[in-house]
């Protein structure tokens, strides 16, 4: 049970908690191609790590649809950031790992399969929270129209300061 609300909180305030400076300067580090997922081996972290945080400036001011468009992994479930007002959504956060998986990774202190992309422009929350409530977070034609749509801001991963339980 603890590790269960461990997880909702963890989906929940996701968008929140993620690392923003993983490239303190982008300007030092050479740019390299978009790597296919089965160079990776399976580390799904290393390939999203390769692909969308240390490349995000290729994604920074596109649509949403032009990540969804190269990214090999299947979206599980999704979930939203909300703001502090509870009126916005800023962020939704791409999960990966089924949650017996993700409960494993929480408990050896490793970083669960997610990738949190914020938004340009928050959006009003009705539709978004429709949305989840709708397809019960699983990631569907309709969320993809929604989400494709809106422009990115930032990309980011959870961060790797996850205590062992």
């Amino acid at each position: 049970m603890k590790n269960f609300i461990l997880i909702l909180s963890f989906l929940f305030f996701g968008c929140g908690s993620v690392s923003k400076n993983i490239l303190s300067n982008s300007k030092t580090i050479i740019k390299n191609e978009y790597m296919p997922l089965s160079q990776f081996k399976g580390d799904t972290i290393a390939y999203i790590k390769k692909n969308f945080i240390e490349n995000k400036d290729k994604y920074l001011g596109e649509k949403m649809k032009v990540l969804l468009n190269e990214l090999e992994l299947p979206i599980l479930k999704y979930n939203v950031g909300i703001t502090e007002n509870l009126k916005e959504v800023y962020c939704i956060s791409f999960i990966f790992s089924t949650d017996s998986e993700i409960d494993k990774k929480i408990n050896s202190g490793t970083i669960p399969s997610i990738i949190n992309v914020f938004i340009d422009q928050p959006v009003e929350i009705s539709k978004p929270l429709s949305l989840l409530k709708e397809s019960k977070q699983q990631w569907k034609e309709k969320e993809i129209l929604f989400w494709g749509s809106q422009k990115i801001k930032d990309i980011g991963i959870i961060d790797n300061s996850i205590p062992k339980l």
